[in-house]
């Protein structure tokens, strides 16, 4: 079986892909890079263990990869790109509530909880791979706070909803929701720009 990293051939002893996915893992941590695409004999393997795939032999594995820190710079600038929507969305769903149109406000609100949830798992899945702690991560930015203020601001927004309480909720949504969508744009950037810089200041990447 040949593997290949990035089309460097790198040594495996095993014959199978799950094998392969081992060593490239070691290969790719040492690099400070991270595996973004695998082909199992020109096929796509989503790298799961427990896949017919994982421990069928195979005669060649490609390993595709990127570097970390340039992977989760260019994450956490969309991110700051989506968290700047989600203000839009909020003002819109409050717009909404005011005028009483309460089933089309719910519907833009729901949009408004999956985004922020994308922007929470964004965060935590790039402090995974820069192999640092998401508040330790926060701090960079002087934004310790952020991550369990946002947790506690979109309980209350689930509270609001639950208890109908429409008026609050606009007021909230424009409101303390409001700054805290630009608390999370700015600190967004900070952290990219941080981590574009390559100061050293972050942890060693995960493959």
């Amino acid at each position: 079986m040949q593997v290949f990293v990035d089309q460097s051939v790198i040594p495996c002893d095993g014959q199978t892909p799950l094998a392969a996915l081992h060593v490239a893992r070691v290969v790719v941590q040492q690099q400070e890079r991270v595996i973004i695409e695998v082909r199992v004999d020109g096929q796509d393997w989503d790298g799961d263990a427990d896949s017919p795939v994982a421990g069928r032999p195979a005669g060649t594995v490609a390993f595709r990869t990127a570097g970390a820190k340039e992977l989760v710079t260019s994450a956490w600038h969309d991110l700051s790109d989506l968290v700047g929507q989600i203000g839009d969305s909020q003002r819109a769903a409050a717009s909404k509530l005011q005028s009483g149109d309460v089933p089309a406000a719910m519907a833009e609100l729901h949009g408004v909880l999956e985004a922020w949830q994308v922007v929470e798992r964004g965060v935590r899945e790039g402090a995974a791979i820069l192999n640092i702690e998401p508040e330790e991560l926060m701090a960079m930015a002087g934004r310790e706070t952020l991550l369990p203020g946002l947790v506690m601001e979109l309980k209350k927004i689930q509270t609001a909803v639950a208890e109908q309480s429409w008026s609050d909720l606009a007021d909230f949504l424009i409101d303390e929701m409001g700054e805290m969508a630009g608390k999370w744009q700015v600190a967004l950037g900070e952290l990219a720009d941080k981590l574009s810089g390559a100061d050293g200041s972050t942890g060693t990447a995960k493959g």
